[in-house]
């Protein structure tokens, strides 16, 4: 069983960042085709040249700057003789841009006709370049390498019980081991992603959550269960495990079972909002683990981050032991993420021991990100 004292659990977490977890997730790169931002000058491509003139050349968007990345196709007006070619530099090329097009546009050419009056140019661009070709937000753009974060925590024990010790939380090549206070051992993993996209703006997005994790009650005080007080099957993990803190920041049920928690930080650094991967109802929690395979959407805000905690009072865990009681080696699942992209490397994620036999194997949690968009 899970023994050792309790620590009193706050949600305002005792940091140990990706410093101590690995090395700093960094800042997501931003993608060639833009990553969103402003709208170009003059919107639909600029002032149309007088029709027939071939005098004043089109403005081309006025050179915009692309925003998070600028454009990255587009030409010189097509049709009538244009004279000098379109304002923001030789042959057209707005400012962060590589052929001429407004970040945000689709095409950037006009269309021949009467003295070369652009048909639409830029396009609409918007918030985040809006629809157009060039701005479109992206995963990579937003949320950078929060997709694709893995953490194993395997046994550092080989008992006949059906917990062990942790070996500690190893994220990106790197262990965060058990911390020793007051003569309580205890386990406080935590890495945060920055968010790109406009800073205080929301984002819808949407996460997919595999891992063998253990339950934990989060208590009933401003917890809110997606199955209400409903406990979560062990076999079917249904209702789903899924919580959110209402408000945030504010405390939850202390015990020596793992936390799996996500937390969203505005760009002053504040916790906007707080979900748990793995609540359950049972007042004691109990020794059984979940195969977690879900889907939830949950917003984000640019310019501020999301911060991946797990925290065990005790730094022991439940075994990969399905119905718990050992032996667990016939009991150890594993969880099918041929769906996740990217795709872990083998040698991270070795299921289900996780480089310990099937007896023995541990937890462990990946986040994949499905999707994001402007909310």
């Amino acid at each position: 069983m899970k023994r050792a004292l309790l620590l009193s659990l706050v949600a305002t977490p005792l940091l140990v960042f990706a410093a101590c977890a690995g090395e700093d997730p960094g800042t997501p790169s931003v993608g060639g085709s833009g990553g969103g931002g402003n709208t170009p000058s003059s919107g639909s491509g600029g002032v149309a040249p007088i029709s027939g003139s071939g005098g004043i050349a089109p403005q081309g968007g006025v050179a915009p700057s692309g925003g998070m990345g600028g454009g990255t196709a587009g030409t010189t007006p097509v049709g009538g003789s244009s004279g000098a070619p379109p304002v923001g530099g030789a042959a057209g090329m707005p400012v962060g841009g590589t052929a001429g097009t407004p970040a945000g546009g689709t095409a950037g050419t006009p269309a021949g006709g009467t003295a070369g009056t652009p048909a639409g140019g830029g396009g609409a661009g918007g918030v985040t370049g809006g629809t157009g070709g060039g701005g479109a937000v992206t995963i990579e753009s937003l949320v950078g390498k929060l997709d694709g974060h893995l953490v194993v925590m395997p046994c550092g024990e080989t008992p006949s019980t059906d917990d062990c010790k942790s070996a500690g939380a190893t994220y990106n090549g790197k262990t965060t081991q058990c911390t020793v206070m007051g003569g309580t051992s205890f386990l406080d993993h935590v890495v945060e992603y920055p968010i790109m996209g406009e800073s205080g703006k929301s984002y819808a997005v949407t996460m997919h959550f595999y891992g063998i994790m253990e339950p934990k009650n989060y208590g009933t005080a401003n917890i809110v269960r997606q199955g209400g007080t409903q406990n979560t099957n062990i076999m079917t993990v249904m209702p789903l495990p899924w919580a959110q803190q209402m408000p945030p920041g504010l405390a939850y049920r202390p015990s020596n079972y793992n936390t799996y928690e996500i937390h969203v930080l505005n760009p002053a650094g504040a916790v906007q909002a707080t979900y748990f991967i793995n609540s359950d109802t049972t007042p004691n929690e109990g020794h059984y683990t979940f195969a977690i395979n879900y889907e939830k959407t949950i917003p984000v805000i640019g310019g501020g981050k999301v911060r991946l905690r797990i925290f065990d009072a005790n730094c022991r865990q439940i075994k990969n032991c399905t119905g718990g009681t050992s032996p667990c080696a016939t009991k150890a699942r594993s969880v099918n993420i041929s769906a996740a992209m990217p795709q872990p490397p083998a040698n991270t994620l070795m299921q289900p021991g996780l480089g310990q036999s099937s007896e023995h194997a541990g937890q462990w949690f990946l986040l994949d990100v499905k999707a994001v968009a402007p909310m």
